[in-house]
């Protein structure tokens, strides 16, 4: 949304008037793998796997805490790779985050991820609501026994390859 703002934005300041903008908009095509919604039996996912980031995590987890859902919300956090120097401290930002987000389940795929985790439990998330992934076969795991009306963010560092689980569970 701050993203199609500032483009209307853009568009005005160039003589584009708000009303044609606001039309264009709408048929904007995001690229996959960046915050694609797929259907998944009765449940319904969030794909963003392209890249990963602490300030893109913690948006696509807001996100996920706004969309509507009528099931579980769940999340598959994978770890962000080449933040370098800086990398607990993103991952620990992530995990602060969990704590406010109103999630029923979290996995977890990576080794940096434990540090989301650490985060998570020191600011009050319920660890019985957390649990660790050692394969994406874990990934697969969780993705077949999704509910109608659950909702399941999947973000990742794009080199952990997440998006494999789904391809494979929804017989792509």
């Amino acid at each position: 949304a701050l993203n199609a703002a500032g483009a209307l934005l853009v568009a005005h300041s160039a003589g584009v008037s708000l009303q044609d903008s606001a039309h264009a908009i709408q048929s904007v095509q995001l690229p996959p793998m960046r915050m694609e919604i797929v259907q998944l039996g009765h449940a319904k996912v969030l794909l963003d796997t392209y890249n990963a980031s602490p300030d893109s995590m913690v948006a696509a987890l807001k996100s996920l805490a706004e969309l509507p859902c009528s099931g579980r919300r769940i999340a598959v956090l994978g770890e962000m790779k080449e933040l370098g120097p800086v990398s607990e401290m993103g991952h620990r930002q992530v995990g602060k985050q969990l704590a406010h987000t109103p999630l029923d389940f979290v996995l977890f795929f990576g080794e940096q991820t434990r540090f989301m985790r650490e985060e998570a439990l020191q600011a009050g998330f319920l660890a019985s609501r957390m649990r660790d992934a050692d394969s994406l076969d874990d990934v697969r795991d969780l993705l077949a026994s999704l509910q109608e009306g659950d909702l399941i963010l999947i973000k990742g560092s794009r080199a952990l390859g997440l998006e494999q689980a789904l391809a494979q569970e929804a017989g792509a």
